[in-house]
């Protein structure tokens, strides 16, 4: 099989739209370099080895470079899987894991939450789409796709599909609630079943997004978007010291890892305090009642 018709048919298995661009960018790239034409049982470690240093050489963020070895490593891998090739050749490539802190001013606070509140209150759409987000945490995909019998405003709660069409359950107040309430009474009959719409049809996760983009303008704060406010959940989740596990439920990360290393800080007042509760001082602890002190011998 050539390279360039691997590459479609692994494109091809992923239905959402934006999961095929990222992976043919890719691909396509690196298939220009090694050649679209090149049977892939005969492509090499060597062969990519060398197109990685290419890529390092172009100056590319960490980050970028992370995520060209991992895709290749994804899709030579489903190679694998489906018997084409005996073993990828991007096994022995390394790809170190970029850090992935995120400061806390790539979060919304809560001061310019409610500013934002106040200026999208009589936009029954807009503060709906405001409140779901800064209650659930969820990603502006994930809002985007919510259909109607995802609601469950009875029990406050929604079934978002995000990042990869991974659908999760996700929780919110009875403010939301109320305001989501309100929209679906403006909204109307719809020749869809999609939550958050416009005139011209659904609301895509980059219109999501430009919603509070444009009321962070209009209120002349900071220049915010959408993951603004799902940073401002991790954060709020790590500052009540929730457990990084059911964080990660919470936002909807599969590697737990992943929460600890975006919003979790080196805690080191905490740390010192459990140790000291473990470790007690010698001249502090009581005699074991199972131990005999030994007499003293001249």
């Amino acid at each position: 099989m050539k390279l360039e018709e691997a590459i479609r048919l692994f494109v091809g298995k992923y239905d959402k739209p934006s999961t095929r661009r990222a992976y043919h960018q890719v691909l396509t790239d690196m298939a220009l370099r090694i050649g679209a034409g090149r049977p892939v049982e005969r492509i090499t470690t060597v062969d990519l080895l060398i197109y990685v240093q290419e890529i390092k050489e172009r100056g590319l963020k960490h980050a970028t470079e992370y995520k060209y070895i991992k895709t290749m490593r994804t899709f030579f891998n489903w190679l694998v899987r489906i018997k084409v090739i005996p073993e990828s050749p991007v096994a022995a490539v390394e790809n170190k894991r970029p850090a992935r802190s995120v400061g806390r001013n790539k979060a919304m606070t809560d001061e310019e939450l409610a500013i934002l509140e106040s200026y999208v209150l009589w936009k029954p759409r807009d503060l709906a789409i405001l409140l779901f987000l800064a209650d659930t945490g969820c990603r502006a995909g994930g809002a985007a796709h919510l259909r109607l019998q995802d609601l469950d405003l009875d029990n406050l709660k929604a079934m978002v599909t995000e990042k990869g069409d991974k659908t999760r359950p996700v929780w919110f107040g009875e403010r939301t609630a109320t305001a989501l309430r309100k929209w679906l009474l403006k909204r109307g009959p719809r020749p869809h079943d999609y939550v958050f719409c416009g005139d011209n049809g659904p609301l895509l996760a980059a219109s999501i997004s430009q919603v509070i983009r444009r009321a962070s303008y209009a209120t002349e704060t900071r220049s915010l978007g959408s993951h603004s406010l799902r940073h401002r959940k991790g954060f709020q989740l790590a500052d009540a010291r929730v457990a990084v596990t059911v964080a990660a439920t919470a936002l909807g990360h599969e590697n737990p890892m992943t929460t600890m290393e975006n919003y979790w800080p080196n805690d080191y007042e905490r740390a010192e305090q459990a140790i000291r509760e473990l470790v007690i001082k010698p001249e502090e602890a009581a005699p074991s009642p199972n131990i005999i002190p030994l007499k003293k011998t001249r």
